[in-house]
């Protein structure tokens, strides 16, 4: 039986030519890549369309950052410049956010009524932490349908819980959820060793660099010192420079230490069931151990031997 052969013609028309309208719209870029060339076609294709269209999103506030540079570049009452910030900013957010700048107005003007005291916000701020990281990651969870909205009642309990509202840890809703319920959480000993070196180590330095700033009177404590410190030897002291690359070099080798056990083969990682499905939660202890056993324990002497030289120093 002989082969039925189609015709080959081409027809002025190229819808009629192409049955798919996307081949069509095909041949028409191939046909203008091979008349103008292939930087000219990206350049009026994707080019040219990207940069219009960046500028209409980003150019009105380009200009009112511009507008505000020129106001506190003159010689104007502070008072008339923040005012103009205040002006600018709130275009912007209407230009970008539209009726929903009513949120970051509100917040804005809580703040501003409810400003503490120093010693006040050093006693919440730990819990104001907490507090900001449930709802951001419950705001994230809803966005993306994996938890539904809970009811005041359930948004009180989660956001103030007692297991976690004075010293933590964060935890997100379904975690709270299931603990409710009495099931296993994703803790084991893998991540519970890594937290506790971390927070040890944390210390050890803490202690070490508070005893070797007051010894030898320098800029070398665990947080910046403010200019105004009574240290004789400040940060840009060679010393003192040196002093701080050495032991910032220390807790990097701490922290590549711990992170070795973060990494590998899923396949040997402790599981936990939950709602019939599987969870891995990390490597066993047998495993922790065994992969600082091939490093010879090498950062927890080198920090028993830290915590012991500023026993010795203090």
């Amino acid at each position: 039986m002989d082969e039925l052969e189609v015709p080959y013609y081409v027809d002025g028309d190229l819808d009629e030519y192409y049955d798919d309208p996307d081949e069509a719209l095909l041949y028409e870029h191939l046909e203008k890549m091979s008349k103008y060339g292939r930087f000219f076609y990206m350049f009026q294709s994707c080019v040219g369309p990207t940069t219009v269209q960046t500028f209409d999103l980003v150019g009105p506030l380009l200009v009112m950052c511009f507008i505000l540079r020129v106001v506190s570049a003159l010689k104007l009452p502070r008072l008339v410049v923040h005012f103009v910030s205040f002006i600018c900013g709130l275009g912007a957010l209407f230009l970008f956010l539209k009726k929903n700048l009513v949120y970051p107005l509100a917040m804005s003007a809580l703040g501003e009524l409810f400003i503490v005291t120093p010693e006040n916000w050093h006693q919440v701020r730990g819990s104001q932490m907490v507090l900001v990281m449930k709802l951001i990651s419950l705001g994230f969870d809803m966005d993306k349908g994996t938890t539904p909205r809970p009811n005041i009642v359930e948004y009180l309990g989660y956001s103030v819980s007692v297991s976690s509202v004075i010293f933590g840890p964060f935890l997100t809703y379904s975690d709270y959820c299931q603990l409710l319920d009495g099931k296993k959480l994703g803790i084991n000993f893998q991540l519970a060793a890594v937290l506790i070196s971390v927070g040890t180590y944390a210390y050890i330095e803490h202690v070490f660099r508070h005893k070797l700033g007051k010894i030898f009177n320098a800029c070398i404590l665990a947080r910046k010192c403010r200019p105004e410190c009574g240290h004789v030897y400040k940060d840009g002291n060679f010393w003192v420079i040196a002093a701080n690359l050495g032991l910032s070099f220390l807790a990097v080798f701490h922290l590549a230490y711990l992170g070795i056990m973060f990494g590998g083969d899923s396949e040997i990682q402790e599981k936990v069931i939950v709602n019939k499905n599987d969870f891995i939660t990390g490597y066993g202890m047998n495993h922790t151990l065994g992969k600082w056993s091939d490093l010879d324990f090498a950062s927890h002497w080198v920090a028993l031997a830290t915590f012991l030289l500023s026993r010795i120093i203090g």
